[in-house]
């Protein structure tokens, strides 16, 4: 009757940069991806936890971390009506520079024994 339906396509998530986050949160993370509507208002979700993200382009977005105990985490971005399509994972830790990660690739399906090389910062 004269109404027009908007459907906005849920956001892909690409990349994440740093994917590791000390305990303590407050770690800045460029989050990559597409579709990334800046009329909705969007949140960043670290397992339970989110912030508020800052959507810069419609393929960039900033999101700092919130404090979270040790563990591998779903990453999503959210807003009021869509989730992303897909996940990505950031590790929280307690050792604040990682030299290396083996193996540095996984399986799709996940449940990888991973074993990280690093150093903590005091």
């Amino acid at each position: 009757l004269g109404a027009e339906i908007l459907h906005i396509d849920a956001p892909q998530i690409v990349s994440l940069m740093p994917s590791v986050s000390p305990l303590s949160g407050q770690r800045n993370i460029t989050v990559t991806g597409f579709r990334f509507h800046s009329q909705n208002s969007r949140m960043c979700l670290f397992g339970k936890l989110s912030s508020p993200a800052e959507v810069l382009t419609s393929s960039l977005i900033f999101c700092t971390t919130p404090a979270h105990s040790q563990g591998l985490y779903d990453f999503q971005l959210f807003d009021r009506k869509n989730a992303s399509s897909n996940k990505l994972s950031i590790l929280y830790t307690d050792v604040e520079e990682i030299f290396e990660i083996q193996p540095s690739i996984s399986l799709l399906s996940g449940g990888s024994l991973i074993t990280l090389f690093g150093a903590t910062i005091p």
